[in-house]
């Protein structure tokens, strides 16, 4: 009776833990397409050179989450503008480039240089990260077909249910429970 309990609850461990790696699947594949969706109107903005306002609204309406979703990947550790002897830290690229490439597209000839630079560096970090997205794709594709590593995600899973219960009712922020699941000391 003993045995069959054990079997049951890793069973049950691993079914627990191949959700879990479903719904990150699911999670990359729509954070991929986003991402995507949002390097076209990007592009169909800049091949606009600035005129096609619906894209613009929609870039903007879009940029939080976008900087949200790329994480340490959407900022620059330092920055330091064009023509600026001064750097600033932790720099969100999604947020700050949108507005800034749209302001020297409405200026002159000049500022087109500028224009471009913002252009380029927006549409390379989110290539970058849409090939980090892949990456990651192809990891958890990995492990969907491993069951030992279902049952490691059941276990993380588990154990991570009661810092997420205090993140879902707004006793502890969510960023504290991504930290807090993220550590090495968690793993």
């Amino acid at each position: 009776m003993d045995k069959l309990i054990v079997i049951v609850s890793l069973v049950f461990v691993a079914i627990y833990g191949l959700i879990g790696i479903c719904i990150n699947l699911r999670n990359i594949v729509a954070d991929r397409s986003f991402t995507h969706d949002f390097l076209q109107y990007l592009k169909k903005y800049i091949e606009s050179r600035g005129k096609d306002m619906s894209a613009y609204t929609w870039l903007l309406n879009r940029s939080n989450k976008m900087q949200l979703q790329m994480g340490s990947q959407g900022y620059f550790a330092s920055y330091s503008p064009p023509y600026a002897n001064y750097s600033i830290p932790n720099y969100p690229i999604i947020l700050n480039m949108i507005p800034a490439l749209r302001k020297e597209l409405e200026d002159d000839l000049f500022s087109l240089k500028l224009a471009s630079e913002y252009a380029n560096t927006l549409q390379e970090s989110l290539i970058r990260y849409i090939g980090s997205l892949d990456d990651l794709h192809k990891t958890k594709v990995g492990h969907f077909k491993n069951p030992l590593i279902w049952v490691r995600e059941g276990i993380r899973n588990i154990v991570a249910l009661p810092a997420m219960i205090l993140g879902w009712i707004g006793i502890i922020s969510m960023s504290t429970v991504r930290k807090i699941t993220t550590s090495i000391f968690f793993r």
